[in-house]
C-alpha cells in the first residue's frame, strides 16, 4: 500500500494537469492587455483624458497623450492613503511643468466600486480621473499587483500601450519620481 500511494498521487496530479500559471504584473517592454473602462461621467475628467463626454467605454490607448501613468490603488490600502499627497503633488508638478499634453495620470481602483472611488477622490482631493474596477477584472488582467503599483505607458494611438516603467510602493518625493518618469519616457 505504501508503494502504491506515490503512484496514485502522481496519477491524480497528471490527470488534473499542472496548476494554471498566475499572470505576473507587467514589466518594462511588455504590451498592456486590452482593458476597457467606463468613461468618466464628469465632463472635466473626460476632457482631461481627451474623451467625448458620455463616450461610454474607452481603452487606455485612447487617452490623448503620448504617455500615461496608471496608479493601481485601493481605497482600503493604507500605503495608498499615506502616499496620496505625494501622488497629488506629482499631478500638480506635471501641470506646472506643462507636461499634461504629453503625460496624463489615471488611477485604477482595484476592487473599488464607483462609490468607493468617489470616497477616495473626495477624502484625498484627487484631481486626476479614478476608474472603478469593482470586480477586479482589470486588476487580474494586470497580474494582480500589490498596491500602490504604478505603470508608465507609451501610447501610440494604435496598438497596445507599451510598458516603459513599473514601480511598486510609495513614489517617495514627487519631484524625484517625476524626474524618473521623464527619463524613462524621454520627455524634456
Amino acid at each position: 500500500m505504501k508503494k502504491l500511494l506515490p503512484l496514485l498521487l502522481l496519477a491524480i496530479m497528471c490527470l488534473g494537469g499542472p496548476p494554471p500559471a498566475a499572470a505576473a504584473p507587467p514589466k518594462e517592454g511588455d504590451s498592456l492587455p486590452a482593458l476597457k473602462f467606463a468613461a468618466p461621467a464628469q465632463a472635466a475628467q473626460a476632457r482631461y483624458l481627451g474623451l467625448a463626454t458620455g463616450q461610454g467605454q474607452f481603452s487606455l490607448g485612447q487617452v490623448k497623450a503620448s504617455h500615461l501613468l496608471v496608479e493601481v490603488f485601493s481605497m482600503y490600502c493604507t500605503f495608498c492613503q499615506v502616499d496620496a499627497p505625494q501622488v497629488n503633488q506629482l499631478h500638480e508638478l506635471i501641470k506646472q511643468q506643462d507636461l499634461e499634453g504629453k503625460l496624463k495620470m489615471v488611477g485604477l481602483g482595484a476592487g473599488n466600486s464607483e462609490y468607493e472611488v468617489g470616497v477616495y477622490r473626495k477624502k484625498f482631493n484627487v484631481a486626476f480621473p479614478l476608474l472603478p474596477d469593482a470586480d477586479f477584472s482589470a486588476h487580474k488582467a494586470l497580474g494582480q499587483p500589490r498596491t500602490p503599483f504604478f505603470i508608465l505607458l507609451k501610447l501610440s494611438g494604435q496598438g497596445a500601450p507599451q510598458v516603459l516603467y513599473t514601480h511598486l510602493g510609495s513614489i517617495g518625493q514627487a519631484q524625484d519620481f517625476l524626474a524618473t518618469l521623464k527619463q524613462k519616457a524621454g520627455l524634456k
